[in-house]
Protein backbone atom coordinates (compact mmCIF):
# COMPACT_ATOMS: atom_id res chain seq x y z
CA UNK A 1 0.00 0.00 0.00
CA UNK A 2 1.04 3.65 -0.54
CA UNK A 3 0.50 5.61 1.66
CA UNK A 4 -0.63 9.78 1.39
CA UNK A 5 0.50 12.64 3.56
CA UNK A 6 -2.25 15.44 3.30
CA UNK A 7 -4.94 12.59 1.56
CA UNK A 8 3.67 11.10 -3.58
CA UNK A 9 14.17 10.21 -14.52
CA UNK A 10 29.67 19.16 -23.14
CA UNK A 11 29.81 15.39 -24.06
CA UNK A 12 31.64 14.03 -26.91
CA UNK A 13 30.41 15.69 -30.11
CA UNK A 14 30.42 12.18 -31.77
CA UNK A 15 27.93 10.48 -29.08
CA UNK A 16 24.93 9.25 -30.97
CA UNK A 17 22.70 6.99 -30.65
CA UNK A 18 21.70 4.64 -33.88
CA UNK A 19 17.79 3.94 -34.10
CA UNK A 20 15.50 2.86 -31.88
CA UNK A 21 12.59 2.82 -29.87
CA UNK A 22 11.53 3.51 -26.14
CA UNK A 23 8.71 1.70 -24.69
CA UNK A 24 7.07 2.72 -21.92
CA UNK A 25 4.79 1.24 -19.68
CA UNK A 26 2.93 3.21 -17.16
CA UNK A 27 0.63 1.89 -14.69
CA UNK A 28 -0.96 4.21 -12.58
CA UNK A 29 -4.08 3.77 -10.01
CA UNK A 30 -5.40 6.66 -10.87
CA UNK A 31 -9.26 5.45 -9.24
CA UNK A 32 -7.35 5.71 -5.63
CA UNK A 33 -9.78 8.22 -3.21
CA UNK A 34 -7.13 9.10 -1.62
CA UNK A 35 -3.59 8.45 -3.99
CA UNK A 36 -5.41 8.95 -7.55
CA UNK A 37 -4.46 12.65 -7.93
CA UNK A 38 -1.59 12.14 -6.86
CA UNK A 39 -0.81 8.85 -8.76
CA UNK A 40 -2.29 10.73 -11.63
CA UNK A 41 0.07 13.76 -11.52
CA UNK A 42 3.61 10.99 -11.32
CA UNK A 43 2.06 9.29 -14.38
CA UNK A 44 2.06 12.43 -16.08
CA UNK A 45 5.26 13.56 -15.07
CA UNK A 46 6.74 10.55 -16.02
CA UNK A 47 5.14 10.09 -19.37
CA UNK A 48 6.53 13.49 -19.82
CA UNK A 49 10.20 12.93 -18.87
CA UNK A 50 10.19 9.99 -21.50
CA UNK A 51 8.56 11.76 -24.65
CA UNK A 52 11.82 14.18 -23.79
CA UNK A 53 14.51 11.38 -23.53
CA UNK A 54 13.09 10.12 -26.43
CA UNK A 55 13.65 13.77 -28.12
CA UNK A 56 16.76 14.32 -26.68
CA UNK A 57 18.44 10.67 -27.75
CA UNK A 58 16.67 10.68 -31.16
CA UNK A 59 14.30 7.52 -30.13
CA UNK A 60 10.74 6.95 -30.80
CA UNK A 61 8.59 6.69 -28.24
CA UNK A 62 6.06 4.19 -27.84
CA UNK A 63 4.00 4.63 -24.48
CA UNK A 64 1.46 2.62 -23.39
CA UNK A 65 -0.59 3.86 -20.52
CA UNK A 66 -2.87 1.47 -17.73
CA UNK A 67 -4.67 3.70 -15.61
CA UNK A 68 -8.60 3.62 -14.46
CA UNK A 69 -10.88 0.28 -15.80
CA UNK A 70 -7.29 -0.57 -18.18
CA UNK A 71 -5.41 -1.17 -14.75
CA UNK A 72 -6.15 -4.99 -15.13
CA UNK A 73 -3.82 -7.98 -15.17
CA UNK A 74 -4.69 -9.84 -18.54
CA UNK A 75 -3.81 -6.49 -20.96
CA UNK A 76 -0.63 -5.72 -18.85
CA UNK A 77 1.10 -9.26 -19.32
CA UNK A 78 -0.44 -9.68 -23.05
CA UNK A 79 1.05 -6.11 -23.80
CA UNK A 80 4.34 -6.61 -22.32
CA UNK A 81 4.61 -10.69 -24.17
CA UNK A 82 3.57 -9.00 -27.55
CA UNK A 83 6.76 -6.61 -27.27
CA UNK A 84 9.11 -7.40 -29.95
CA UNK A 85 12.16 -5.89 -29.00
CA UNK A 86 15.61 -5.09 -30.55
CA UNK A 87 19.03 -5.23 -29.39
CA UNK A 88 18.83 -1.13 -29.53
CA UNK A 89 15.39 -0.40 -27.93
CA UNK A 90 14.52 0.37 -24.58
CA UNK A 91 12.22 0.18 -21.78
CA UNK A 92 11.18 1.85 -19.28
CA UNK A 93 8.83 0.86 -16.92
CA UNK A 94 7.15 3.05 -13.96
CA UNK A 95 4.37 1.62 -11.44
CA UNK A 96 2.06 4.53 -9.11
CA UNK A 97 -0.16 2.72 -6.79
CA UNK A 98 -0.74 0.88 -3.62
CA UNK A 99 1.55 -2.38 -3.08
CA UNK A 100 2.53 -5.34 -0.76
CA UNK A 101 4.27 -8.07 0.20
CA UNK A 102 3.88 -11.55 0.53
CA UNK A 103 5.11 -14.35 2.47
CA UNK A 104 7.75 -15.50 -0.70
CA UNK A 105 9.00 -11.62 -0.48
CA UNK A 106 7.34 -11.02 -3.67
CA UNK A 107 6.89 -7.24 -4.61
CA UNK A 108 3.29 -7.26 -5.31
CA UNK A 109 1.45 -3.97 -7.36
CA UNK A 110 -2.01 -3.85 -6.74
CA UNK A 111 -4.35 -2.79 -9.71
CA UNK A 112 -8.42 -2.64 -10.39
CA UNK A 113 -10.60 -5.57 -9.15
CA UNK A 114 -8.49 -6.62 -6.48
CA UNK A 115 -5.70 -8.08 -9.04
CA UNK A 116 -2.22 -7.97 -8.35
CA UNK A 117 1.01 -8.15 -10.78
CA UNK A 118 4.23 -9.68 -9.11
CA UNK A 119 7.04 -7.33 -9.73
CA UNK A 120 9.49 -9.88 -10.02
CA UNK A 121 7.45 -11.70 -13.32
CA UNK A 122 7.31 -8.35 -14.73
CA UNK A 123 10.95 -8.23 -15.04
CA UNK A 124 11.73 -11.97 -15.69
CA UNK A 125 9.48 -11.54 -18.87
CA UNK A 126 11.27 -8.52 -19.97
CA UNK A 127 14.59 -9.86 -19.29
CA UNK A 128 13.52 -12.51 -21.76
CA UNK A 129 13.35 -9.54 -24.42
CA UNK A 130 16.59 -8.54 -26.54
CA UNK A 131 16.26 -4.50 -25.52
CA UNK A 132 19.49 -2.69 -24.77
CA UNK A 133 18.48 -1.02 -21.55
CA UNK A 134 15.88 -1.44 -18.82
CA UNK A 135 14.46 0.99 -16.37
CA UNK A 136 11.93 -0.55 -13.83
CA UNK A 137 10.58 2.17 -11.04
CA UNK A 138 8.23 1.65 -8.78
CA UNK A 139 6.70 4.05 -6.12
CA UNK A 140 4.73 2.20 -3.90
CA UNK A 141 4.59 0.54 -0.37
CA UNK A 142 6.00 -2.91 0.02
CA UNK A 143 3.74 -4.05 3.31
CA UNK A 144 0.08 -4.95 4.34
CA UNK A 145 -1.96 -2.00 4.73
CA UNK A 146 -1.47 0.78 7.12
CA UNK A 147 -3.51 3.79 8.11
CA UNK A 148 -1.95 7.41 8.06
CA UNK A 149 -2.46 10.90 7.41
CA UNK A 150 -0.82 12.06 5.28
CA UNK A 151 9.16 21.87 -15.73
CA UNK A 152 11.63 20.64 -16.97
CA UNK A 153 13.60 23.77 -17.42
CA UNK A 154 15.80 24.42 -20.98
CA UNK A 155 18.37 26.42 -21.07
CA UNK A 156 18.49 28.93 -23.80
CA UNK A 157 22.48 28.36 -24.51
CA UNK A 158 22.58 26.69 -28.01
CA UNK A 159 25.93 25.36 -25.72
CA UNK A 160 23.97 23.98 -22.90
CA UNK A 161 21.38 22.47 -24.90
CA UNK A 162 24.13 20.54 -26.35
CA UNK A 163 25.74 19.55 -23.48
CA UNK A 164 21.69 17.96 -22.23
CA UNK A 165 21.23 16.17 -25.49
CA UNK A 166 24.73 14.32 -25.17
CA UNK A 167 23.75 13.87 -21.49
CA UNK A 168 20.92 11.91 -22.45
CA UNK A 169 22.55 10.20 -25.06
CA UNK A 170 24.77 9.09 -22.29
CA UNK A 171 22.48 7.24 -19.95
CA UNK A 172 20.56 5.94 -22.00
CA UNK A 173 23.17 4.36 -23.96
CA UNK A 174 24.45 2.09 -20.84
CA UNK A 175 23.61 -1.50 -21.09
CA UNK A 176 21.83 -4.18 -19.03
CA UNK A 177 18.93 -3.48 -15.84
CA UNK A 178 18.43 -0.90 -13.31
CA UNK A 179 15.40 -1.59 -10.61
CA UNK A 180 14.42 0.94 -8.30
CA UNK A 181 11.65 0.65 -5.79
CA UNK A 182 10.90 3.76 -3.42
CA UNK A 183 10.83 1.61 -0.40
CA UNK A 184 11.89 -1.60 1.07
CA UNK A 185 9.99 -5.15 1.40
CA UNK A 186 7.48 -4.36 4.30
CA UNK A 187 8.07 -0.94 3.93
CA UNK A 188 6.15 1.84 3.39
CA UNK A 189 6.09 5.05 0.57
CA UNK A 190 4.77 8.36 1.11
CA UNK A 191 3.33 11.11 -1.14
CA UNK A 192 2.44 14.81 -0.72
CA UNK A 193 -0.17 17.39 -2.84
CA UNK A 194 2.42 17.41 -5.27
CA UNK A 195 2.73 13.57 -5.95
CA UNK A 196 5.03 10.61 -4.96
CA UNK A 197 8.07 11.17 -2.87
CA UNK A 198 10.21 9.01 -4.44
CA UNK A 199 8.78 9.98 -7.87
CA UNK A 200 9.55 13.61 -7.06
CA UNK A 201 13.17 12.56 -5.54
CA UNK A 202 13.60 10.91 -8.99
CA UNK A 203 13.11 13.79 -11.20
CA UNK A 204 14.59 16.04 -9.58
CA UNK A 205 18.16 14.54 -9.11
CA UNK A 206 17.96 13.01 -12.47
CA UNK A 207 17.33 16.71 -14.25
CA UNK A 208 19.82 17.63 -12.03
CA UNK A 209 22.50 15.74 -13.58
CA UNK A 210 21.08 16.09 -16.81
CA UNK A 211 21.77 19.53 -16.78
CA UNK A 212 24.78 20.02 -14.81
CA UNK A 213 27.02 17.04 -14.99
CA UNK A 214 29.62 16.71 -18.16
CA UNK A 215 29.25 13.37 -17.97
CA UNK A 216 26.79 11.36 -15.79
CA UNK A 217 26.21 8.03 -14.41
CA UNK A 218 23.74 6.33 -13.47
CA UNK A 219 25.27 4.92 -10.64
CA UNK A 220 25.59 8.52 -8.54
CA UNK A 221 22.59 9.25 -9.80
CA UNK A 222 20.77 5.94 -8.05
CA UNK A 223 22.51 7.10 -5.14
CA UNK A 224 21.26 10.77 -4.46
CA UNK A 225 17.87 9.82 -5.09
CA UNK A 226 18.09 7.62 -2.27
CA UNK A 227 19.48 9.78 -0.37
CA UNK A 228 17.14 12.62 -1.31
CA UNK A 229 13.84 10.42 -0.64
CA UNK A 230 14.60 9.52 2.84
CA UNK A 231 15.57 13.66 3.61
CA UNK A 232 11.76 14.56 1.95
CA UNK A 233 10.46 11.56 4.01
CA UNK A 234 12.23 12.53 7.46
CA UNK A 235 10.89 16.60 6.53
CA UNK A 236 7.66 15.18 6.77
CA UNK A 237 8.12 13.03 10.08
CA UNK A 238 8.28 9.62 8.35
CA UNK A 239 10.36 7.04 7.20
CA UNK A 240 11.34 5.76 3.33
CA UNK A 241 14.44 4.36 2.42
CA UNK A 242 14.16 3.27 -1.42
CA UNK A 243 15.88 0.00 -2.80
CA UNK A 244 17.56 -0.06 -5.98
CA UNK A 245 19.80 -2.68 -7.81
CA UNK A 246 21.90 -3.25 -11.38
CA UNK A 247 21.95 -6.03 -13.55
CA UNK A 248 24.58 -6.24 -15.77
CA UNK A 249 25.04 -2.63 -16.04
CA UNK A 250 27.69 -1.65 -18.38
CA UNK A 251 28.85 2.11 -19.24
CA UNK A 252 29.07 3.40 -22.70
CA UNK A 253 33.21 3.54 -23.87
CA UNK A 254 33.86 6.60 -25.58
Amino acid sequence: MKISFCIFLSLVLSTFLYGGTIYGIILADTKDPGLGNSNDLDQKNISKEINIIGEQIGYEVALKVFMNENLRKAPIEAYIQSLALDSNDIVIFYFSGHGESNMMNDRLLNLEQGEQLIFEEIKSSLDCKKSKFNLLLTDCCSKPPVDAAGSYTKSTSPAKMEMIKNNYKRLFNHQGTIVFHSSGLEKASFANKDGGIFTQSFLQIFRKHIETEPLPSWLPILQEVENQTVKNADAIWEVQKPFFKTVNLTEPQY
